[in-house]
């Protein structure tokens, strides 16, 4: 574990009626109990880019793989999924204005100099980190956590940590394979209602399950932040 301007990177395990006498009396009903107010669903927004003139990565199995393993919760009816597909980088103000969600996960190339979106000629475009991490800190107020899943993320990670409660990254290159476990992994936790650090230790789990190396994923969060569990926090 290590200090992170008051965020730490934790790694692997490193986490923190009416009674009987009422003959001849006028009975009068007994108001149902009034239910509690719905919870509104958190919403979690999946940014997914298959930028032109990249490798083609498979967004489909990975959104597929989030979208079952969501169904497949037990709190489900608390968790909403919206997609932004093929989001240029001036989209990003309005997707995430308009759904205000509670996670937002980028999935898509990626590398220490930002992530890759296409732009308006079909070419590619490098958000700088630090217009990332510029953005979160506008826009921040409602979401608990980012997920980078994409490539060598981890330093963008600690630095959006600094205005996010919790980040998700990637220590190295990942593979579609290990892209897709993890997420399914990670979001079938938290719509089973664990905590985010227990989420993300699942999300690793899973990829152990699938005989895949399990280093790549990293979290990094605020003290006490990611003990909480997202659908109740």
């Amino acid at each position: 574990m290590r200090d992170i301007g008051g965020a730490h990177i934790v790694m692997g395990d490193q986490i923190n009626q009416t009674g009987d006498n009422a003959i001849g009396k006028v009975m009068l009903a007994q108001p149902s109990p009034s239910p509690g107010p719905a919870k509104t669903p958190r919403r979690i927004l999946l940014l997914m880019s298959n930028a032109l003139e990249t490798r083609p990565l498979r967004l489909d199995e990975e959104h597929r793989a989030i979208s079952m393993a969501v169904a497949d919760g037990r709190y489900r009816d608390q968790l909403e999924l919206h997609v932004g597909a093929a989001p240029r980088y001036h989209d990003l103000q309005a997707l995430i204005g308009q759904h205000r969600p509670a996670v937002v996960h980028f999935s898509g190339h990626s590398g220490r100099s930002g992530i890759v979106l296409p732009d308006d000629r079909a070419g590619l475009h490098r958000v700088p980190p630090a217009a990332l991490q510029e953005l979160f800190e506008i826009v921040g107020s409602f979401i608990s956590c980012v997920v980078l899943n994409a490539c060598l993320t981890e330093d963008q990670a600690s630095a959006i940590a600094t205005r996010i409660p919790c980040v998700v990254g990637m220590s190295r290159s990942v593979l579609d394979d290990v892209a897709i476990e993890f997420a399914a992994g990670f979001y079938g936790a938290v719509a089973n209602g664990h905590s985010l650090a227990d989420s993300f230790r699942l999300g690793r789990n899973r990829l152990s399950l699938a005989g895949l190396d399990n280093r790549d994923p990293t979290i990094c969060a605020r003290p006490g932040v990611a003990e909480r569990i997202l659908l109740t926090g």
